[in-house]
């Protein structure tokens, strides 16, 4: 079955990752074990305090973080 024959629209979000991303991603030379990360969130630092309970503010949330390695580490 061809890609242009599935209709998208009545798969699951996971279904479009594995199907269709990750698969452009790493055809593109991207290396999945030491250059993507998946599902990330980002958060400032800050501690948020009420009562006993504390929280970090989630600031950016990613499905996908591709990250350039640098070729002198």
């Amino acid at each position: 079955m061809s890609s242009g024959s599935i209709n998208k629209k009545n798969l699951t979000e996971t279904d479009i990752i594995t199907k269709f991303i990750m698969p452009s991603i790493k055809s593109a030379g991207w290396d999945d074990m030491s250059q993507i990360r998946q599902e990330v969130a980002l958060r400032d630092g800050k501690v948020i305090v009420r009562g006993q309970v504390g929280k970090v503010k989630v600031i950016f949330a990613f499905h996908y973080l591709i990250h350039v390695l640098n070729s002198h580490s």
